[in-house]
């Protein structure tokens, strides 16, 4: 069974994108990033599970709080996107 967090770049980007449109993440990289083991819970972009594992990147923004949980190359995406040359497409 194929894992959505082993979909091609292309379609990561794709997701990343249309989270940022509709609010789901931030449009602009985090000043400040944790990593450690995975939690279980499901990345921000494709939607898989970080399992214990593999490691978890969070990032918490804003006052209220709202945490994102990416794994690696979903979190490296988003900030590919995040970028001012990217953020307009």
């Amino acid at each position: 069974m194929r894992n959505e967090r082993d979909l091609p770049e292309a379609e990561l980007r794709q997701r990343a994108r249309e989270a940022m449109r509709k609010g789901d993440l931030p449009r602009s990289p985090a000043a400040q990033i944790w990593g450690g083991r995975g939690t279980g819970l499901a990345c921000v972009v494709c939607g898989s599970p970080i399992g214990a594992d593999e490691v978890e990147y969070e990032l918490v923004e804003g006052d209220g709080g709202d945490v994102f949980r990416f794994h690696l190359p979903c979190h490296s995406v988003w900030q590919f996107e995040c970028a001012p040359t990217h953020a307009a497409s």
